[in-house]
C-alpha cells in the first residue's frame, strides 16, 4: 500500500502511534525512504505498507511538479519462471 498518509512515523508521535498500530493490526510493515518526500519541510509523509516483501525507495532524478517527491521504488522479488520480453523495432 503505498499512499501520502501525512503522518512522519519518525516525528509525529502519537499521530504515528495510531497509524503504526492499525499497520500491526493488519500484519504490514512501514518502508520509509530515505529521504523527505515534503517539499514543505523535512518530513518524510509519503512510503508505503508492505507484507513479506523486500524493496528500495531511489530518489527521483528530477525536480517534480507536486509539493512531494515522487516514489521510485524497487521490489526484489525471485520468480521460479524464466520469462522472456520482446524487442519490437519499429522503422
Amino acid at each position: 500500500v503505498y499512499g501520502d498518509f501525512n503522518v512522519d512515523v519518525y516525528q509525529e508521535g502519537k499521530r504515528a502511534d495510531v497509524l503504526l498500530d492499525w499497520a500491526d493490526l493488519n500484519d504490514l510493515a512501514p518502508y520509509v525512504p530515505p529521504y523527505p518526500t515534503s517539499l514543505r519541510g523535512k518530513r518524510t509523509i509519503d512510503y508505503a505498507f508492505v507484507k513479506d516483501i523486500a524493496m528500495d525507495f531511489h530518489p527521483p532524478a528530477s525536480n517534480p511538479t507536486s509539493d512531494h517527491l515522487p516514489l521510485i521504488s524497487v521490489i526484489n522479488m525471485k520468480s521460479r519462471q524464466n520469462l522472456h520480453g520482446m524487442n519490437t523495432h519499429w522503422k
